[in-house]
């Protein structure tokens, strides 16, 4: 399986004014984590890497670590971490169409004191933000993020609204006034001028296939195995994304136990 797993949770801060004594307030967002900051931007959690003056902080899953590290000519072993590192230092922030998996990640180029906050492509796990003024507060959790934040948020009343109606929040936005979630396929620039939110991924429409049913469900058998492994994300997409293992990988297993090799 082409997956790396990491550590849980991730918490941070980052100051447009490089005015951070944040380690108080992330020890209280994760007692076990281990704070650092690097100028206008504060960490704690996740799993760390580093390539040059590139810093990682990982939580979740990154799939495709193999072919990551061959693009980047690194030794297989190379953790992860430290793939992603030198990915963003050789691409910037097109390292994030080099990986995929259930993440949330926080980069930052320590030289040019940048970086950013992203999403996978399917909002497999989440980045929760609170800015004030010039400070911003991050968490994969808004359980975290609360505790990070040094008072709590007013309840935002058209969300309460919306999801008294049908429990469906638009806009990214949560039950706190002022908490939103980056989203899906989403990244969040920083830097010194600013801050300004982008896209890495979007669905796309793929017109249907056209091809003899025998062709199509042999395509269908070998996206299934595909998916149950994780080896194949881009070779074989549904509606514009990964075919969810959870729902496949038990009749991929059906299948191999039942369906005649061909």
């Amino acid at each position: 399986m082409t997956a790396d797993l990491f550590a849980s949770e991730l918490a941070g801060v980052h100051d447009l004014r490089g005015d951070l004594r944040a380690g108080d307030d992330l020890r209280r967002a994760l007692p076990d984590g281990d704070p650092h900051t690097d100028g206008p931007l504060a960490l704690s959690g996740g799993s760390a890497g580093a390539a040059g003056d590139a810093r990682v902080r990982v939580a979740g899953r990154i799939d495709r670590a193999a072919g990551l590290r061959a693009a980047l000519g690194l030794a297989p072993a190379t953790p992860v971490a430290d793939a992603v590192a030198a990915g963003y230092a050789r691409w910037g922030a097109a390292v994030l169409g080099h990986v995929s998996g259930p993440f949330a990640l926080v980069v930052w180029d320590r030289a040019a004191q940048r970086g950013l906050l992203a999403q996978d492509q399917l909002g497999g796990r989440s980045l929760f933000t609170f800015e004030d003024g010039p400070r911003l507060w991050f968490a994969t959790e808004v359980a975290v993020l609360l505790r990070l934040l040094r008072r709590r948020p007013e309840p935002d009343e058209v969300a309460l609204a919306y999801h008294l109606v049908d429990h469906s929040v638009p806009d990214g936005r949560m039950l706190y006034r002022g908490v939103h979630r980056l989203g899906a396929g989403g990244w969040l620039e920083l830097s010194g001028a600013g801050r300004a939110t982008r896209r890495h991924w979007a669905p796309r429409y793929a017109p249907p296939l056209r091809a003899p049913r025998s062709e199509l469900a042999a395509g269908l058998r070998e996206a299934r195995a595909c998916a149950g492994s994780h080896a194949c994300a881009d070779r074989f997409r549904v509606a514009s994304a990964w075919i969810d293992c959870a729902l496949v990988a038990p009749r991929c297993c059906l299948d191999s136990q039942l369906l005649p090799a061909e």
